[in-house]
């Protein structure tokens, strides 16, 4: 089965102009209107199995990198070091629940990634039997 995986990546910003929106902010100042992407995605693979990964720093890195720092919380690695980030790796799937506006599989990521405003975010978007 072939898998089409779409990946975002910024800082988790709040806006508001008329509907409350959450933007990631690239390093160039350009923003990303998350539930727009989403929707665009949905569009694209209609009643398409998804599964949405995301990663969580207080700074921007790569993904083997918040891999890496998750796995060695998860393992007890000892760190002696005066600088500390804590990252976060979350996986959720879902059928075809596209009825709220940025929910997967019943969690409501638009509240979820609204109180992680200012960190940044790697996201993936993974629907599977799109071609």
């Amino acid at each position: 089965m072939k898998v089409k995986t779409i990946e975002l990546s910024g800082i988790i910003k709040k806006e508001w102009d008329d509907w409350d929106k959450i933007k990631l902010v690239q390093s160039d100042g350009y923003k990303i209107d998350l539930v727009s992407r989403f929707r665009e995605a949905i569009e694209n693979y209609p009643n398409k199995k998804v599964q949405v990964n995301y990663w969580l720093s207080g700074k921007p890195c790569t993904k083997n990198e918040m891999t890496e720092n998750f796995l060695k919380k998860l393992y007890g690695s000892a760190e002696a070091e005066y600088e500390k980030n804590d990252y976060r790796y979350s996986s959720w799937t879902s059928e075809t629940d596209y009825d709220t506006v940025l929910s997967v599989g019943g969690h409501n990521l638009y509240s979820e990634l609204s109180n992680e405003e200012g960190r940044f975010i790697i996201l993936e978007l993974n629907f599977q039997g799109a071609s």
